[in-house]
């Protein structure tokens, strides 16, 4: 039976495999919104050359100056109807992204930004404060008092982006260059809505690390990226976020750079704003549902044959060694012994009839197979032993779990070929880590030449070499920090 369920698993592991993400990347534009800026100057303006269409003695009063577009994609949701949300530094410092600009502010003129998020355009403009700026990179978090509760948080991918390397990913935002088609009285709208949200794919071209750049670590891809795509969420297919969307070289075509989902995570935690880790989520169509089920119904009926088979083969066996007793016996008789003489009767002087001969006896050879199965089920009914010791955690993660052992018992990260298993990122233990079994009356331990070792009493085990464990001696896997006792089993 065991077989028939690992086939069965196998078919069921193979038929999530054909499944398709559930979240396609046009659900994330709802979560993608249009930035807007505008900068203003105040004082009064001592420089020598025009910046900006600001002249030399030139008076400010809260004057504009200029504004911008970039874009920006929902990370989550607080108690009070706010929205936080991530951008570039770039999309809310206009001194940053404009080097010219701190020529004013050398020379009289103090500059103020004004950041908006709009939902539909321009005259739905929502107020944002910009709560955290990094000094490591180009990424800004914002906050929304009200007004974006309908927008879904999108989740971020936690696992290294190594392994995405030629994988497709989608680029999101509003870049400037989508709107040149327009009219001048749209573009002066400013569209917004997540209808306008620009999608282009393509694939990651490789990972950049942050020893390499001064601006951390960076994803370079072939999804384009335009100016006003700045801010936007870089996705793969389930719609987790890989990284912020940033650069494009001016060198070459089909040259994009992301900040990294890593940095983004580092600064989401040194600023303490909430997130949720991205996942692989799958959708079970109909047809992969037909499939699917097909192929268990199959599974499980080449499972079934094979155990009548099997059953078969058993009862075979039992007739046959019970056939082969019989006729031992006959041989037995017939061969005799060479004391004895043997009458005209076939049966010894002096002797009874041998039962062996006896057509009765013959018959009775039917129930064998019966008398077979009865002892089988007697010895089946007999109570296994009980355990007189048991293993109990006293730290860790199965800290106050008890595990009697029965013979042998394997402790490690390995779900295949551990008893006690360990959940994946539990630090110190090895997929194989270490052995407990029974050899005569005592307990013995066994290191499995595991990477942090195992300790009895505090000291490392020799790796590979059975050990006596005592009652009451605590025994540590990998660490201090999963610790186990061997008790009476009561």
């Amino acid at each position: 039976m065991k077989k028939i369920w690992a086939c069965l698993l196998v078919v069921v592991c193979l038929f999530c495999t054909t499944a398709y993400a559930k979240e396609a990347p046009l659900e994330i534009r709802k979560s993608v919104l249009r930035v807007y800026g505008l900068v203003t100057g105040t004082g009064t303006y001592r420089g020598s050359a025009s910046v900006y269409g600001v002249n030399p003695d030139d008076r400010l009063n809260d004057t504009g100056i200029g504004d911008w577009t970039g874009s920006s994609f929902v990370i989550g949701h607080s108690g009070d109807e706010g929205t936080w949300l991530v951008t570039n530094r770039h999309c809310v410092d206009a001194e940053y992204a404009e080097p010219d600009l701190g020529y004013l502010t050398k020379n009289g003129i103090k500059l103020r930004n004004y950041i908006y998020i709009l939902t539909k355009d321009i005259d739905s403009a929502i107020p944002a404060e910009v709560k955290y700026i990094s000094n490591r990179t180009d990424l800004a978090i914002l906050y929304v008092k009200s007004g974006l509760s309908d927008r879904k948080p999108l989740k971020i991918w936690t696992e290294s982006p190594d392994d995405l390397v030629q994988k497709t990913v989608y680029s999101a935002g509003f870049p400037g260059a989508a709107e040149d088609i327009k009219s001048d009285a749209a573009k002066d709208k400013v569209n917004s809505e997540y209808t306008s949200v620009t999608l282009t794919d393509g694939k990651i071209s490789r990972i950049i690390p942050s020893n390499e750049t001064e601006v951390g670590e960076v994803i370079q891809h072939t999804a384009t990226i335009n100016s006003g795509n700045s801010g936007g969420p870089l996705v793969d297919e389930d719609g987790n976020v890989l990284g912020v969307n940033t650069w494009s070289s001016v060198r070459g075509n089909n040259t994009f750079w992301s900040v990294s989902n890593n940095e983004l995570i580092r600064f989401l935690q040194n600023s303490h704003v909430d997130y949720e880790a991205g996942k692989r989520v799958f959708e079970i169509t109909p047809a992969v549902i037909a499939i699917g089920a097909v192929a268990i119904v199959i599974v499980i009926l080449i499972g079934l044959i094979a155990h009548q088979n099997k059953v078969n083969q058993e009862q075979n066996l039992r007739i046959q060694e019970a056939l082969k007793k019989r006729l031992t016996q006959f041989t037995s008789v017939i061969v005799g012994d060479p004391k004895k003489k043997t009458g005209s009767s076939g049966t010894a002087s002096g002797s009874q009839p041998n039962p062996a001969f006896s057509g009765g006896d013959i018959a009775s050879m039917k129930t064998i197979v019966a008398d077979i199965d009865k002892q089988q089920a007697s010895a089946q009914s007999k109570p296994a032993a009980v355990p007189t010791r048991a293993l109990v955690c006293d730290a860790g993660v199965f800290k106050g779990k008890r595990y009697p052992i029965a013979n042998k018992m394997v402790l490690g990260r390995d779900p295949k070929r551990c008893d006690i298993v360990f959940p994946m990122k539990t630090t110190g233990v090895s997929g194989v880590h270490c052995t407990i079994q029974f050899s005569g009356d005592k307990v013995m331990v066994k290191d499995e030449n595991s990477t942090c070792g195992t300790f009895l009493d505090g000291k490392k085990l020799p790796a590979g070499q059975w050990i006596t464990l005592h009652r009451g001696h605590p025994l540590g896997i990998g660490s201090s920090d999963q610790v186990f006792t061997l008790h009476s089993n009561k």
